[in-house]
């Protein structure tokens, strides 16, 4: 009893069925990214991540084979359901502890300092590294240089 629930449109209880839940589905979204990755984290649910091109938040840092589940968009059928029933309880405790110590991540005011939305950001771009060149930058031929 209580294997799945699916609800339809919107319900004021929405948080506390994600809070209740081991495992919350996060579906594709209109873009790259969903804001149900992060909602995942703060309810304390594992995230099933059903998108073949997601942009997941932090990846140049985070590990989300250890906090989440990925599966394919053309496999959503009963093999989804009997895959997350045959995960040990006990793996899937852990993947949601996991989860938790990476909460403060993203939220801009978390209380440990250095574990917050802010660094995290300035962390995973200073792992990009991007370099600009002079003319790297779109319409610099179409403007002289300001001067005074």
């Amino acid at each position: 009893p209580g294997v799945l629930a699916a609800h339809s449109g919107r319900t004021p209880q929405y948080a506390q069925l994600l809070t209740d839940a081991r495992f919350c589905l996060v579906p594709r979204g209109l873009s790259p990214w969903t804001l149900r990755t992060y909602e995942t984290f703060f309810a304390g649910c594992v995230p099933v991540i059903i998108s073949d091109a997601v942009r997941l938040p932090f990846q140049e840092f985070i590990d989300y084979s250890r906090v989440s589940i990925k599966w394919p968009e053309a496999l959503i059928d009963d093999s989804l359901v009997e895959y997350l029933k045959s995960i040990p309880v006990e793996e899937v405790e852990a993947m949601r502890q996991r989860g938790a110590a990476l909460r403060c991540l993203f939220a801009y005011q978390a209380a440990e300092s250095g574990c917050n939305a802010f660094s995290a950001t300035m962390w995973a771009l200073s792992l990009r590294r991007r370099t600009f060149r002079a003319g790297s930058f779109w319409n610099a031929t179409q403007h002289a240089p300001l001067t005074s």
